[in-house]
């Protein structure tokens, strides 16, 4: 008789875990928005849900609930991530409504206490507010605020929501370019070490027929 064939189970892409961990998180919102009495409720049983992400993603994601920062005590924060919960059924579908209004000056105000309190930059910070139903983001950009129509929570705004954490929660620094050259530009450690090692790497080539040789990269000194 044969071997029989192995099996072998291709590990999940990050796009993967995050779509599937949305459509979960969706799920378990809306299951903890149905009985849920209070915000308390609710922010526990998210809480609980995005633990279950970052063990999946193998990311750390640190949640700081309740905290006092200058004149307010957000909810709950991850890193630049804000999450403000309402008692659920609370907002609406209509951005104007009260709530929501109240909803998105609550969110402004903590990016500002963040700014002055730990000095975060406006653009740094994602805000999230939800009752359960729906959800609403809010960022600061191109020097004004960009607060979208309410979300019902569904698997893509879960989705977003995930992958702001994921962008942001952990690491507390945007995708973008002022603090992507911070990083890795010229004047950074890591570009600088990569170069170096790359250069002694091309250096150390001594096969003619190598793609170094015959693009023509690598080449005598002529500085």
């Amino acid at each position: 008789m044969g071997t029989p064939p192995t099996h072998f189970h291709k590990p999940e892409s990050l796009d993967e875990i995050v779509s599937h961990s949305a459509a979960v998180l969706a799920e378990q919102i809306q299951a903890a928005a149905a009985w849920a009495k209070s915000e308390m409720d609710l922010q526990i049983e998210v809480a609980g849900a995005l633990k279950q992400f970052a063990k999946r993603a193998q990311i750390k994601l640190e949640g700081h609930h309740n905290i006092t920062v200058a004149t307010g005590r957000p909810d709950s924060v991850y890193g630049s991530v804000i999450v403000e919960y309402k008692t659920p059924g609370s907002l609406s579908a209509t951005k104007d409504s009260g709530p929501n209004k109240a909803l998105i000056e609550q969110l402004k105000q903590r990016f500002d206490d963040m700014r002055r309190e730990e000095g975060r930059k406006w653009n740094s910070m994602f805000g999230v507010g939800t009752d359960g139903k729906y959800l609403i983001f809010l960022r600061f950009r191109d020097e004004k605020w960009t607060d979208q129509e309410p979300l019902e929570i569904s698997r893509y705004s879960a989705e977003r929501f995930l992958w702001a954490l994921y962008n942001l929660g952990q690491k507390g620094k945007p995708y973008q370019p002022e603090y992507l050259h911070g990083d890795f530009g010229a004047e950074s450690s890591v570009a600088q070490e990569g170069i170096r090692t790359l250069y002694e790497e091309v250096l150390a080539t001594k096969n003619p027929n190598s793609p170094w040789c015959k693009s023509g990269f690598l080449k005598e000194k002529a500085v």
